[in-house]
């Protein structure tokens, strides 16, 4: 039988390139979306030009950036562009507070460890140690890792092109410290609600230095019984509505419809301000028979007020 024709030299050393792992041409033009080797030399070249020039006018005035000023210009960027709640700003600015020389000076912690320091001298090493101090102090895991978060999230935020151009966040690679678990929640049974509503008509949540051994006008004693009235039916409508406190320090009798029997709640009270609730949603409650009596005693104290 005839053989087989053997393989041109040439295609031997095609195949021999494609095994070593080396460029083998092709024929033919690129395909849309690809660079053949004449279009794609002037292109990296020019991607390099680009790429050195801004290194040149833009890296060497970040590189004098110190970390407070990313860790202001953070809480900024949290104030204004992602709208944080008065209370977690507050939060947040207690944990970048600049040191008082007092030990003690909660949230200091931070700015004793970082703040006057080159913010692209930060390595991962130095947070390591930072954390592995907080570690040692008396300190739960989960303050170790809110510390941990918001040096992650200044960090994170100092690397966008149009702030810092830090070249990676050095918080990336430290270790979360692992939590306990949450302690369960406490509840009371609609009997110790009553109780405690009880004791509330009585006057006995309240602390007034010799209250019962006093003599006071009859006004005055109408007065405090009002606001114990108010304080009792007040005590009811927060357990039977599970509102959060801020949310019930935020209501208004605009929010209430008692012919619906329900409460809509659009408001909260955070850090001292009124603010849009959690998520930015309302929310609507509705009220069963007994949670609108309660409310009907407030509306009756509420207009005997005015």
């Amino acid at each position: 039988m005839p053989r087989a024709a053997a393989p041109s030299m040439g295609a031997t050393q095609a195949r021999g390139c494609a095994r070593s792992g080396k460029w083998v041409p092709r024929k033919g033009r690129a395909r849309n979306g690809r660079l053949d080797e004449r279009r794609a030399y002037p292109l990296m070249a020019r991607v390099i030009a680009e790429h050195e020039d801004r290194l040149r006018h833009e890296v060497p005035e970040r590189r004098e950036a110190l970390f407070d000023e990313a860790a202001e210009a953070w809480l900024s960027y949290l104030r204004t562009e992602r709208r944080a709640k008065p209370s977690t700003l507050y939060n947040y600015g207690n944990l970048l507070a600049e040191p008082s020389g007092s030990r003690r000076r909660k949230g200091a912690r931070i700015m004793r460890a970082f703040g006057g320091r080159p913010l692209f001298g930060i390595a991962t090493k130095d947070v390591r140690q930072f954390l592995s101090r907080l570690d040692h102090e008396d300190l739960s895991p989960r303050t170790v890792n809110i510390h941990r978060q918001v040096l992650h999230a200044i960090s994170e935020f100092a690397r966008r092109e149009e702030t810092f151009g830090l070249p990676e966040n050095p918080v990336a690679r430290t270790t979360k410290r692992p939590e306990d678990e949450p302690a369960p929640i406490e509840t009371f049974e609609p009997d110790e609600i009553r109780a405690i509503a009880a004791a509330a008509r009585t006057g006995r949540h309240r602390h007034r230095t010799g209250y019962r051994h006093s003599v006071y006008s009859v006004e005055t004693e109408r007065e405090w019984r009002r606001i114990n009235d108010q304080d009792a039916s007040l005590f009811i409508v927060a357990a039977m509505t599970g509102l959060r406190l801020g949310e019930l320090g935020a209501l208004r009798w605009r929010d209430l419809n008692i012919e619906a029997r329900f409460i809509h709640v659009s408001r909260s009270i955070s850090a001292g301000e009124e603010t849009s609730r959690k998520a930015r949603r309302s929310l609507v409650v509705p009220l069963a028979a007994s949670r609108v009596e309660e409310l009907e005693v407030l509306d009756g104290v509420a207009d005997a007020c005015a």
